[in-house]
């Protein structure tokens, strides 16, 4: 029969192929933020209406959610002063309340509330 040796060059391709292709399972694993429980996610449904004088335009969009650290994603206008948003954020913030306080601060917003109308009225 062959005998067969590896080369410690050989040795070393063969660790790095096992490691490059283990490493993406073991990261995944870790997660980071995915491990977040849903219910300690910031993802809510808004109300927010801009300041007098304050229009909505992508700029203005842009803005508020560099300032607030935030992810707004438009869904419809109520009337010409108030949207309805979805609003996110990174990390943990149960019913997006950290999120909502630095809408809030920003000079250009009026108010910002959770969309209580597409609430199931006695479920909660």
């Amino acid at each position: 029969m062959y005998s067969t040796r590896l080369t410690g060059n050989a040795k070393k391709a063969i660790l790095t192929v096992l490691v490059v292709s283990v490493a993406p399972l073991v990261l995944t694993g870790c997660g980071g933020n995915s491990n977040i429980a849903r219910a300690e996610q910031c993802r809510e449904q808004i109300t927010l209406s801009l300041s007098p004088g304050v229009f909505r335009t992508d700029r203005v969009e842009d803005k508020l959610q560099d300032d607030a650290d935030v992810n707004l994603s438009f869904l419809r206008s109520t009337s010409p002063t108030l949207f309805v948003y979805e609003l996110s954020a990174r990390g943990k913030d149960p019913g997006c309340r950290s999120a909502l306080t630095r809408l809030r601060q920003d000079s250009r917003v009026r108010f910002a509330e959770p969309d209580r109308r597409r609430t199931v009225h006695g479920l909660e």
